[in-house]
């Protein structure tokens, strides 16, 4: 999917976010989240924080994205996160299990929205 509509970059809010993704602490991620526009994109990789989320693959803080409708956006490499999540679980980390379930689904999800 194309983010259509562009959204403004906030620095402090995504790297606050991210510095909480990469430190593994959901808990203040999520606290973080209040009053953030969750489909951001990062202008130097074009990553949101669901990418982030497979990153540091943390399946809670993706489906909390995803509860808060976090859009499925290519990153400027052409990936979206479900798509890293796949790459991941497919080059052999199994670990990658259950984010690549979650994203799937929610991949499915949206495809059913826009063609109906």
């Amino acid at each position: 999917m194309n983010n259509d509509q562009e959204v403004p970059f906030v620095k402090e809010q995504f790297q606050r976010c991210y510095n909480y993704l990469e430190a593994g602490n959901t808990n203040s991620f999520l606290s973080a989240l209040e009053g953030v526009n969750i489909d951001m994109q990062d202008p130097s990789d074009r990553n949101t924080l669901l990418h982030w989320t497979v990153s540091f693959n943390n399946p809670a803080a993706a489906q909390a994205l995803i509860e808060r409708g976090a859009g499925q956006f290519m990153n400027k490499f052409g990936k979206t996160p479900v798509e890293l999540a796949l790459e991941a679980y497919d080059g052999g980390d199994s670990s990658f299990f259950k984010l690549r379930n979650i994203l799937g689904l929610h991949a499915q999800e949206l495809l059913r929205q826009v063609r109906s």
